[in-house]
């Protein structure tokens, strides 16, 4: 009996050897794969941050082309504004000058003045009323203000139109 319980004691032993080694490679193969699962998911993840850090750039290169793109935008807005009311004041000028040319010609037509009984006028300056009237404002095209008045002025001070431009005139002298 003594045999049998040594051999009992060497067959418990050898399989608890035999258990341990298998413990031992079973937790060997579990490492192993748990550091390929590990593995394979941080390259997933790489690759997928990859690509997210990709489409960002993308993202904010189409953001910084928009902005570009509305700032150009907001600047051709502001010019054509800018154009739209320098035409639209062109044109109330150019009406103005209409209607004063048209009140001229009424006047004109309604006032007779005898053809002998002409006189030299003087034109006196109408800002300063010291020199010689001798600078034609246009658009309305009155000789109303001195070289030296003109430079200041910037509308037409018989009529009040914004002045546009200015030409001096030679004016024989009596």
């Amino acid at each position: 009996m003594a045999l049998l319980t040594v051999n009992n004691d060497d067959d418990d032993n050898y399989i608890m050897d035999q258990s341990d080694q298998i413990n031992q490679i079973i937790t060997y193969h579990n490492e192993k794969l748990r550091q390929s699962v590990v593995g394979m998911m941080e390259e997933t993840m790489a690759k997928r941050m990859k690509a997210q850090a990709e489409r960002n750039e993308e993202l904010e290169r189409l953001a910084a082309m928009y902005k570009w793109e509305a700032e150009r935008l907001l600047a051709r807005v502001r010019y054509l504004e800018h154009a739209v009311m320098s035409l639209s004041e062109g044109l109330q000028e150019a009406n103005a000058a209409r209607h004063y040319a048209e009140a001229v010609e009424e006047e004109g037509e309604s006032s007779f003045e005898d053809p002998d009984r002409v006189r030299p006028v003087r034109l006196d300056c109408k800002v300063c009323e010291r020199e010689l009237a001798n600078v034609m404002v246009w658009p309305c095209r009155h000789v109303c203000v001195c070289k030296r008045c003109d430079a200041g002025a910037k509308c037409c001070p018989v009529c009040g139109m914004v002045k546009t431009t200015s030409v001096e005139v030679c004016l024989p002298l009596d």
